[in-house]
């Protein structure tokens, strides 16, 4: 099964209390991300937080790093850039599938506000 890795990086005081707070906010989302399940969200099957590196300033670098459904089509962003939603001149926007990417993003995001 093919699958997408996403690295986000962190850096801070490792002693510094918003570090702190920001690492457990970040795992805290990581962790409601995996619990959840809709055909209009993006899965994750796997997440980790770990140092990268530490170094003696008391500098820590940390990798999230997540194993998440592979999009087929790209990200929405590729959808956007790519000209796939207007119409052959780029000029006129293709209403029924923008309409139709809208109502999937709101039902994926309805789903994620429910159980919040």
């Amino acid at each position: 099964m093919p699958v997408a890795v996403k690295r986000l990086l962190f850096s801070g005081l490792a002693d510094q209390l918003d570090f702190t707070a920001q690492r457990q906010q970040v795992l805290m989302e990581a962790e409601l991300n995996a619990g959840l399940a809709h055909p209009n969200l993006v899965a994750t099957y796997a997440y980790r937080f770990a140092p990268v590196t530490n170094s003696n300033q008391g500098l820590a670098d940390w990798a999230l790093l997540m194993v998440c459904e592979l999009c087929r089509f790209g990200s929405l962003a590729d959808s956007i850039h790519s000209g796939r939603l207007w119409d052959a001149q780029g000029q006129v926007p293709r209403m029924a599938q923008v309409l139709a990417i809208l109502g999937d993003v709101a039902q994926g995001m309805g789903y994620d506000v429910e159980l919040a």
